[in-house]
């Protein structure tokens, strides 16, 4: 349901649960399950990996903090490449996406 939410209206800020800078958390009110994603505009947003949480913060939890702090990291390095012109975001889409994103490094 979130997903087709964010294909009809964007990617808006208040749909999601802030956790770090850009990373967010889809919240699913019915339950404890969290989706972790990056906002990188109300256009554009990667969909990472979640689970269930069970601690207070998703830091607290191994599994639920690796698929954080890897999406962190992806979604990072592709926001310091859009930055530096390196990827492009034009009408809502990017373009030159560098393959493999996750093997560059940050600066």
């Amino acid at each position: 349901m979130w997903i087709d939410k964010i294909g009809n209206v964007g990617a808006l800020e208040r749909n999601f649960r802030p956790e770090i800078n850009r990373l967010v958390a889809l919240p699913i009110e019915t339950s404890k399950l969290r989706l972790y994603c990056y906002r990188i505009s109300t256009e554009i947003v990667l969909i990472g990996n979640g689970g269930h949480k069970e601690t207070r913060t998703f830091n607290e939890d191994p599994e639920l903090n690796n698929y954080a702090k890897t999406l962190f990291s992806i979604g990072n390095i592709l926001m310091s490449l859009i930055k530096s012109a390196q990827v492009n975001l034009y009408n809502q889409e990017l373009y030159n996406i560098p393959v493999p994103l996750y093997l560059q490094e940050t600066k």
